[in-house]
């Protein structure tokens, strides 16, 4: 009988100290969670700036690579002018491959 009562006030015990245990591992869960969400925030911000910038990129690269602008650039800064048709000579060059 006297064990009987002991290892019912062990399990008591037990339980008394499990439950406190528990809170406060959730306690710590909870928190890790919190610090993971502020990570996944700050990594999804810095995506979308980045996806901003690449938007911004690339419309530049199709302004500044528009034949209009470099035919104006060529013709107004660099002095240049269209070849005339007849000013144009083809080459073509014929020869053995892969040197056989």
């Amino acid at each position: 009988m006297k064990i009987e009562c002991v290892m019912k006030n062990i399990f008591i015990c037990v339980l008394a100290l499990a439950i406190p245990a528990l809170l406060i591992l959730n306690t710590l869960q909870a928190q890790k969670y919190a610090r993971l969400e502020e990570s996944v925030q700050a990594i999804e911000k810095k995506q979308y700036e980045i996806i901003e910038e690449n938007k911004r990129l690339v419309a530049s690269i199709s302004k500044l690579s528009s034949p209009d602008r470099i035919e104006m650039i060529a013709t107004e800064t660099l002095n240049m002018e269209k070849a005339k048709p007849e000013d144009i000579i083809r080459v073509e060059v014929k020869g053995k491959k892969n040197g056989n």
